[in-house]
């Protein structure tokens, strides 16, 4: 005979579930995104120290892709999690034929990947116009004399490094299993 509170003895069952989802999903998501903010942090310090002029933009863009974007995202997202309601189990659309479910669930997948591919693109565009400023920026100061090529080379790759930490950070934060 099936349990009749459901799989999980009910809701004292599922919240201890979800309860036990978030022990997990809070350390998946912010230390990966704490070690990005460290990583932006300490480049930003070595901008201010080597390259004075292209710190502050560096700084701007970076912020903008560690704190907009995601922003952005959720804004994006917000009728995702309609659309989802709406297809699971057709709670917000009674009587939907299952073929109606399925077509929604198909559109809510295919919702939540262009907001992904857009989030993604926001990144790397932002991280090209920080890594075109940081070389412009060099480039004066070659010039002139008040940076050496080797330290120009690494501020550039220390710059790529950072948003490419910032990139990782995402999938680990969209994985995490409080969002399943």
């Amino acid at each position: 005979m099936a349990n009749p509170l459901g799989e999980h003895g009910g809701l004292a069952g599922r919240l201890t579930v979800d309860v036990d989802s978030l022990d997990s999903a809070f350390p998946a998501g912010l230390v990966p995104l704490a070690a990005a903010a460290l990583a932006g942090a300490l480049v930003t310090a070595l901008l201010f120290l080597f390259l004075p002029s292209a710190g502050p933009l560096y700084a701007l863009l970076y912020a903008a892709a560690l704190f907009l974007v995601p922003a952005g995202l959720v804004l994006l997202g917000r009728s995702l999690g309609r659309m989802s309601v709406d297809s699971s189990a057709g709670l917000m659309v009674p009587g939907a034929a299952p073929g109606q479910r399925t077509c929604l669930a198909t559109a809510a997948r295919r919702r939540q990947a262009w907001i992904s591919a857009a989030g993604a693109a926001a990144i790397q565009v932002l991280a090209a116009l920080a890594v075109l400023a940081v070389l412009r920026q060099g480039l004066e100061a070659l010039g002139a004399g008040t940076v050496s090529s080797p330290i120009l080379a690494g501020l550039l790759l220390a710059c790529l490094g950072s948003f490419a930490a910032l990139a990782a950070a995402r999938p680990a934060a969209r994985s995490s299993p409080a969002r399943s």
